[in-house]
């Protein structure tokens, strides 16, 4: 059954419902505030487009997934799960009037630690084995 909270569509999801699926979007943490839509539930229920509130994307936005969000009139925020925005139209969501959220900090940390490593090993002839 379907509940009242707001619908997210989150396109990482592999199951129906949440109760197994931990994917990169953090089902478990928005299952508590939002009812997750995944692919298979909009595939067996289209109508489910219309009730979509918030859409949440891992990478590039495929055709199939371009068409759905353009037909997602309800949409009020699209949130990519990546670093940057060169993936996205933003002239087209600015235009939509839909704001578009990303993590441009995301991996900062663990950028900075692989360099420092790799700069380590490069310095200092470190070689495994």
């Amino acid at each position: 059954m379907l509940s009242a909270k707001p619908r997210i569509f989150c396109n990482s999801l592999t199951t129906e419902g949440t109760e197994s699926a931990v994917g990169v979007c953090g089902e478990k943490i928005l299952q508590d505030d939002f009812e997750l839509i995944s692919n298979e539930m909009l595939g067996k229920n289209p109508e489910l487009l219309d009730t979509i509130q918030g859409w949440v994307t891992y990478g590039p936005l495929g055709t199939e997934q371009s068409r759905l969000l353009e037909k997602a009139r309800n949409l009020k925020v699209l949130c990519s799960t990546g670093v940057g925005t060169n993936h996205l139209d933003m002239e087209y969501w600015k235009r939509r009037g839909i704001p578009v959220g990303y993590t441009p900090t995301a991996v900062t940390d663990a950028t900075a630690d692989m360099a420092f490593a790799l700069i380590l090993t490069t310095v200092c002839g470190v070689k495994k084995g």
